[in-house]
Formats: structure tokens, C-alpha cells, sequence
């Protein structure tokens, strides 16, 4: 419905976030659903659900080859929003 809505296409994680938010949405509440990932990192999931076959833009062109990073963190809200806080563009 997002697709034909806005003619935005959804990553699968994005998907299942935006498909909660319309379960839970209230006229009371705001929601704000924020994409994960963009749809071509997971070409044949979106091409089953959407029937759009979605291409990896060049600036992308990496994304499949790269070396994966992460970072594990303990869950604790504070430690994550210090990690967030540092390692976001608001901090330089």
C-alpha cells in the first residue's frame, strides 16, 4: 500500500515497521516509521512482495561486496544514545 500510496518502495525490515505502526496508529498519537535499508540490499524479497525488482543505485555499489561492520552494544539506553550521539554527523 506504501508503493501505490506514495510510490515509495519499502526494504522488508521497513515493510514489517510501517505494517505495526498502521496496526497501533491512533489519531492520538503520531507515528513515525524510519526506513532501515534501502530495498535493493534485498532484491527478491521486495520483487515477491512489491512485484518491483529494485536497482542498486550507484552509490550504493559497494553494498553487496563490502566488509560488514557493527558494533554490539549491551542494552542499556544510555551506552546507545552515547554511541548514536558520537558516531552521528552531530558530532564533528
Amino acid at each position: 500500500s506504501t508503493l501505490a500510496g506514495s510510490n515509495y518502495l519499502l526494504d522488508p525490515h521497513t515493510a514489517a515497521a510501517m505494517h505495526v505502526a498502521a496496526a497501533k496508529a491512533t489519531n492520538a498519537v503520531p507515528m513515525v516509521v524510519l526506513g532501515t535499508a534501502h530495498p535493493a540490499k534485498f532484491p527478491a524479497a521486495v520483487e515477491a512482495a512489491s512485484g518491483v525488482s529494485p536497482t542498486l543505485p550507484a552509490w550504493l555499489g559497494g553494498l553487496m561486496t563490502s566488509e560488514e561492520k557493527y558494533t554490539v552494544l549491551p542494552s542499556d539506553l544510555k551506552m546507545v544514545e552515547d554511541y548514536v550521539s558520537r558516531h552521528t554527523r552531530a558530532a564533528s
